[in-house]
Order: structure tokens, then sequence, then C-alpha cells
């Protein structure tokens, strides 16, 4: 079971690649181009969109294992995922922050 998840993990990483690449580059566009912070705060928003889209087969194969092996309800797996989304997001904003305002400056 742990080396299925660890597989899946690999594979949404590995796949993640060009989605990171790509997401990087957004702020510092922004940055560069002197757009509104409101454009930072969207791009992070679509990109943990767009990464939680994609990963949604991995999550439904590891938290259908995971979740009924320890009993949980349906309602505690979803405020996992929106959990999950939220630290995403939160996580997505900081590193799209600074790398606006890095962008910014230098240019």
């Amino acid at each position: 079971m742990i080396d299925l998840v660890l597989l899946l993990l690999g594979v949404v990483l590995g796949a993640a690649r060009l989605d990171v690449a790509l997401q990087l580059l957004g702020p510092v566009y922004f940055g560069y181009s002197h757009d509104p912070y409101v454009a930072v705060v969207g791009w992070a928003l679509v990109c943990s969109l767009i990464l939680m889209w994609r990963s949604r087969a991995a999550r439904k194969l590891v938290t259908q294992n995971t979740y009924e092996e320890v009993g949980m309800s349906a309602t505690q797996v979803n405020l996992v995922t929106a959990s999950l989304l939220i630290s995403i997001i939160v996580f997505l904003l900081v590193i799209h922050s600074i790398l606006y305002f890095i962008a910014g400056k230098l240019f």
C-alpha cells in the first residue's frame, strides 16, 4: 500500500514539474510588467485549483484506501480536502508574492 502511494506521489510530482515552472513564470511576469497585486492572488488561486484538478485521481485512490481503514466519515474527508486546498493556496500565494516583489524591484 505504501509503495502504491509513493508511486502515485512520484507520478504526480513528476508530471507537475512543467506546471511548477509555468506557475513560477506568472508572478515574475506580473512583477516585470508592474501589474496589480490582485493578478498574483488570482494566479495563485488558479494554479492551486489546476493542481487539485490534475491530482484528483491520485487523491481519490489514496483517500478511499486510507480513510476507510482509519474510519473517517465523508464529511471528515471533505474537510481534509478543503484544508489541503487552502494550504496549497496559501503556500503558492507566499511563493508567488516573493517572486512578484523581487521581479518588481529588479525590473
